[in-house]
């Protein structure tokens, strides 16, 4: 028969592995919904900053849609130019500095997605 103290510990343990598990969903959601909006986002962009922002290639962005980042980031992944890819997801997410740095935090699981899609 267990004493209180070890069901306890084991009720902190279930409940720690549940929270750990809960916390990589949540960041995991974060990421895939990120490239999704780099994915399905096909207008142009609309600020001066975007359309001047620099590339990987040392090109001027310009009219490039997200998408059309996110294809390159595809190619450069597939590519094995890992560090290219990153660069165009970063771009395409230039607006939001927070998730350029959740981006670069999770760049193995990004580069994994990119490399796994069908273009």
């Amino acid at each position: 028969m267990q004493t209180e103290k070890e069901k306890m510990k084991y009720y902190c343990a279930v409940a720690l592995s549940m929270t750990s598990f809960l916390i990589d969903f949540s960041c995991n959601a974060g990421v895939i919904d990120d490239l999704s909006f780099c994915k399905n986002d096909k207008d142009p962009p609309a600020s001066l900053k975007a359309i001047a922002a620099k590339g990987p290639d040392g090109e001027m962005r310009g009219m490039a849609s997200a998408a059309d980042l996110y294809q390159r980031a595809v190619g450069a992944a597939k590519a094995g130019k890992d560090e290219i890819a990153i660069s165009w997801i970063v771009l395409c997410q230039w607006h939001n500095p927070s998730v350029q740095a959740d981006i670069k935090l999770n760049r193995e699981q990004i580069l994994s997605i990119l490399k796994k899609e069908d273009y």
